[in-house]
């Protein structure tokens, strides 16, 4: 060893062993702090998606009964591949985006093939659903990504996002 002094000795073991042990805490706190506040923020997002995907079936319960009361039959109501339910989509977004309550969430519906139903208005352009996310999520299972968007040339969003299904009659309806 080039140091020749115990004291030296002694210091230089003190600052490695105080070196180690720091950067071990602060590894340990960086990855705790990190899972919690994914977790809080991923709790935030399925409050908000089931928010959402109740808001969008009350909308559709009180047109499929509306329309019940003319004379439609209720078994022809299904969600998947319907224009009608698309329609009721659009509206309810473009309701809804006047809302205050619903103005910081952005909100992308999708039908059961992964095409785009709505956006909000807030939206940047997304990229298509990707296959490995849609696979998953016709599984039935909820997705959680981030992705980084050029909102404008000098601005990159990153962005924490939820892709939840909804199941009607055991095949996927819709996907917010």
């Amino acid at each position: 060893m080039f140091i020749k002094s115990i004291s030296s000795k002694i210091i230089f073991w003190y600052m490695l062993v105080l070196m180690i042990l720091l950067f071990s805490f602060s590894t340990v706190l960086y990855y705790n702090f990190n899972k919690h506040l994914y977790d809080g923020l991923d709790g935030l997002l399925l409050s908000r998606a089931e928010g959402v995907t109740n808001s969008i079936e009350t909308y559709w319960e009180a047109e499929r009964l509306e329309a019940v009361k003319d004379g439609v039959e209720g078994n022809v109501f299904t969600k998947t591949n319907n224009i009608n339910f698309i329609k009721i989509i659009k509206r309810w977004i473009s309701e809804s985006s006047n809302d205050p309550a619903l103005i910081s969430i952005m909100v992308q519906i999708f039908d059961s093939n992964g095409n785009n139903i709505a956006a909000s208005n807030n939206l940047p352009p997304l990229v298509k659903l990707p296959k490995k996310t849609f696979f998953n999520i016709s599984k039935g299972n909820y997705s959680f990504d981030k992705v980084d968007i050029q909102y404008t040339k000098e601005k990159l969003f990153s962005l924490r996002l939820l892709t939840m299904p909804v199941i009607e009659n055991g095949s996927l309806a819709y996907i917010v």
